[in-house]
């Protein structure tokens, strides 16, 4: 099946909110009877419709949602250290195999140029 350009993935949490902001939105609840469904308190519950109405259901997505982590290491990168940890690195700490990806190929798993604590 292929998907739609306007298709959105949204967890059975956000489907969920969806239909009680859709049916708040219409007036067939109350920010109360809202508020309760969505476990929120009423405040929460009227700055969730507000946003609904601005900006649709695009509101209910988190803005990280569908990318990497900040801690995300590249495939080539992972399958590298894994070969050197079992071979040339055995015994290292992951400290110390961060350091010698650093050293020997110029890479830092995390994207960063150094590791200080400054």
């Amino acid at each position: 099946m292929k998907k739609n350009a306007g298709d959105l993935k949204m967890s059975l949490k956000q489907a969920r909110k969806l239909v009680v902001l859709e049916r708040l939105c219409e007036g067939r609840i109350s920010n109360r009877e809202a508020a309760s469904y969505l476990n929120l308190s009423i405040r929460q519950t009227q700055r969730a419709k507000s946003r609904f109405r601005e900006v649709g259901v695009e509101s209910l997505i988190h803005g990280n949602t569908g990318g990497k982590p900040p801690n995300y290491v590249a495939e080539h990168i992972r399958d590298f250290v894994a070969q050197q940890a079992m071979t040339q690195w055995k015994g290292a700490s992951s400290s110390h195999m961060s350091e010698l990806l650093l050293e020997e190929k110029g890479l830092s798993p995390f994207g960063k140029d150094d590791y200080s604590d400054s």
